[in-house]
């Protein structure tokens, strides 16, 4: 009976310290605003990878003589490849997870139905490569990157029309039997670009295009210093057109 007695005054002891020590805790955690840990949730993103062959045209281009320069009359078609890299963003994915975007744009992006991101780091690849060695007189290599810019969908998928512009740079390196050589090209410039995309099944599609890349003027055989004009002696217009396989890969992500 005396133990019973003890083990009854202790258990009340012990209870009482845990109180005491609770009770802070439980104000502190009520003033903090708690409401227990909560379990991240997950979020899959479509990536879009797009590449494909190019045909390239070094000209300068006017109204009254067409296409025309005297690196496009020496060889009108060079060769390349064209790469896209950006996440889509849709609608039904912002309702499933509205934390994905900031609260000001949620409701913008719901009424565009469909939203192209390029992540910044995407700016480290190339959007076109340029590898056309010389079949008649001229060979051709290097690169240009985009570097800022922005699009606007004329038509949603699954035939989608986007018009884009964004500031790009360009190396080149141009060598040839016919034109003042060798020419190292580089320049800042603008890229315009025309877009039709056909998603053919949910993570494959076709697009092609035309992109106008226009540039400061170089003199052809000039160097990077020298400034040239807008006429057939300089490289300041790079046309592109051409066909992409669109390939969408799941990118997951984990927010709270």
């Amino acid at each position: 009976m005396r133990d019973a007695v003890a083990i009854h005054m202790m258990a009340m002891v012990v209870g009482a310290c845990v109180l005491s020590m609770s009770a802070p805790a439980a104000a502190q955690q009520a003033r903090s605003g708690y409401k227990g840990w909560k379990a991240p949730n997950r979020a899959s993103i479509p990536v879009q990878v797009g590449v494909g062959p190019a045909g390239v045209m070094v000209g300068s281009p006017s109204l009254s003589s067409g296409y025309g320069g005297d690196v496009y009359e020496d060889q009108p078609v060079h060769f390349g490849v064209r790469i896209d890299l950006e996440a889509v963003i849709t609608s039904d994915l912002v309702r499933e997870h509205p934390k994905l975007v900031p609260r000001q744009y949620r409701n913008r992006l719901l009424a565009a139905g469909e939203v192209r991101y390029r992540p910044g780091i995407a700016a480290i690849l190339p959007r076109s490569v340029y590898f056309s060695p010389k079949i008649w007189d001229t060979g051709m290599y290097g690169a240009t990157w985009s570097l800022l810019g922005a699009g606007l969908a004329l038509s949603p998928s699954p035939f989608r029309v986007s018009l884009g512009a964004s500031i790009i740079g360009t190396a080149l390196f141009m060598h040839s039997d016919t034109l003042p050589s060798p020419t190292f090209f580089v320049r800042p410039g603008i890229d315009i670009t025309l877009d039709f995309e056909i998603q053919a099944a949910r993570d494959f599609g076709l697009s092609f295009g035309w992109s106008s890349m226009l540039h400061l003027p170089q003199p052809v055989g000039g160097s990077v210093l020298e400034m040239g004009s807008f006429d057939e002696s300089s490289i300041w217009h790079i046309g592109q057109f051409y066909v992409q396989g669109n390939f969408r890969f799941p990118y997951h992500v984990t927010y709270r």
